[in-house]
């Protein structure tokens, strides 16, 4: 733990670096209970079954607070690893969930199924590897600048993660198994279709939480993170590095959904030389923009990565299902104009940065972006285009 520690975060003093090893090797064992929830989850997904999948991180993040309220203030940050400890072990409850779902074991392996599966595996570790080892590219290169740059840019990249994880990943899972069942019955016109249909609600969900998340990212920041250590300077560093990562939302949304489409036409070898290169490319942003801006550097770098990443991707569907031009800003243009009547209210009208304040501004522009994207006919909001999603 001391080693791999030393190289990730060279920029950290050597007890800040003996801290950070005690709390790899108590999270060490998520490396498991990760991997084995993801395939349980997979197999519920595959199945239609997306409810349970959904209350785990619910769950995850209550036993995570209750040790933050009960067992941090007697241990000390340890008990926060405990707890994130503690909530990864609930990925097993969906164990007997899945165990339903499954045929009985059976001895038999079809002949070249394990080869088939490594071929298919092979590229998506060589993807994830290459994302991971950018990551950590991206902590050494400001883990000598100023104390908290590390900590203001994770506030600020999982606020933008947010939505990212909420919307798109969710419109990815549920439209996984329906692009999968197309395409096996080589079904153009279908899988065309159901692209469309979550490729809009993709651009529906992304485009105000991008116009949220810009323009209020101070109040966004201020409100959930300004008390303890967490001062006014640290909120300032936070929300610019989030106005930067919420450029690239959209970019980040549509690599989630359109990565399942090649995922679901057995296709893992594009998205990983696509990947490596943008990793590659990522690391190069980055180290050329730190050296410029500081720790914003890593955020604009991501958001540039993240366009780059997503229209090679876009532009690679045409090996898989040939996607007209036209299809992107139709299913685009709505979006972007009710999101235009979102930033103007915000430019026009400010609220206090308090929590009255931020519900005030959720609930203000949510209802000026939907008004307007009702009025241009969104299909999202469409009886007819919803009963088509759930078919």
């Amino acid at each position: 733990a001391e080693l791999w520690v030393g190289l990730v975060v060279p920029g950290f003093d050597t007890a800040r670096q003996q801290q950070t090893a005690e709390l790899l090797r108590w999270l060490a064992p998520m490396v498991v209970l990760f991997g084995v929830g993801s395939l349980l989850q997979s197999v519920a997904h595959a199945h239609q079954r997306f409810l349970l999948p959904a209350l785990i991180p619910f769950l995850n993040n209550t036993v995570i607070i209750a040790f933050l309220l009960l067992v941090v203030p007697a241990v000390g940050i340890t008990g926060l690893a405990q707890g994130t400890l503690a909530a990864a072990a609930l990925w097993l409850l969906l164990v007997p969930a899945v165990r339903r779902l499954l045929p009985a074991a059976s001895a038999y392996v079809p002949h070249g199924a394990l080869r088939e599966l490594a071929a298919a595996m092979l590229p998506l570790v060589v993807l994830l590897v290459a994302d991971q080892l950018s990551a950590l590219v991206q902590k050494a290169l400001v883990s000598d600048l100023a104390a908290g740059s590390i900590a203001v840019l994770n506030y600020a990249a999982r606020l933008e993660g947010l939505p990212v994880g909420i919307f798109a990943a969710a419109i990815a899972a549920v439209f996984f198994p329906a692009l999968v069942e197309a395409l096996s019955r080589n079904d153009r016109a279908t899988t065309l279709e159901r692209f469309r249909i979550g490729l809009g609600a993709v651009f529906f969900f992304a485009v105000p939480a991008t116009v949220f998340l810009m323009l209020e990212s101070r109040l966004v920041v201020r409100v959930l993170f300004e008390r303890g250590a967490f001062d006014a300077d640290a909120t300032a560093r936070a929300a610019e590095a989030l106005y930067y990562y919420a450029l690239g939302l959209a970019p980040q949304s549509l690599i989630v959904f359109v990565n399942r489409l090649y995922f679901a036409a057995g296709d893992t070898r594009t998205p990983m030389k696509i990947g490596v290169l943008s990793a590659a490319l990522h690391v190069v942003f980055c180290w050329g923009l730190v050296e410029i801006f500081g720790y914003l550097g890593i955020a604009m770098g991501t958001t540039v990565y993240a366009l780059v990443y997503a229209v090679l991707l876009c532009v690679g569907l045409r090996r898989i299902l040939p996607v007209p031009a036209g299809l992107w800003w139709s299913c685009a243009w709505r979006a972007v104009f009710a999101g235009a009547a979102m930033a103007m209210l915000y430019q026009a009208w400010g609220v206090a940065e308090t929590i009255p304040g931020l519900l005030l501004a959720l609930g203000a522009g949510g209802t000026v972006y939907l008004a307007v994207a009702w009025l241009l006919r969104d299909p999202v909001l469409s009886t007819g285009t919803s009963g088509a999603a759930r078919t």
